[in-house]
């Protein structure tokens, strides 16, 4: 399930999509229904997915993924800092890492 900001978050990106062109792809109704079904997957709808695969299909994490990711580390990390600062700083420290490599 999304959380408030998550929400927000998408409806942003949705506007902004929505002031951006369009174009047409020709597709069978099994592709239709592949790339629907990994859309959904991915918690996108299709014009979502095919952008993103379009543009970023050559990395190995795409921008949508890492915002989706760095989302869930700031949630793990304001729960964790409540209880145990300590590790929460060291949780940081290991996403940092792991941003490098990507």
């Amino acid at each position: 399930m999304m959380s408030q900001k998550e929400k927000f978050e998408r409806t942003q990106e949705r506007k902004e999509a929505a002031t951006k062109k369009s174009t047409s792809v020709r597709l069978s109704d099994n592709e239709k229904k592949i790339i629907n079904q990994k859309a959904k997957e991915k918690g996108m709808n299709a014009s979502e997915y095919l952008r993103d695969c379009g543009l970023h299909g050559g990395e190995s994490i795409s921008p949508y993924a890492k915002l989706k990711i760095q989302n869930l580390v700031n949630a793990a990390y304001d729960e964790l800092n409540a209880t145990n600062p300590e590790k929460a700083k060291a949780l940081l420290e290991e996403v940092k890492e792991v941003w490098i490599l990507s």
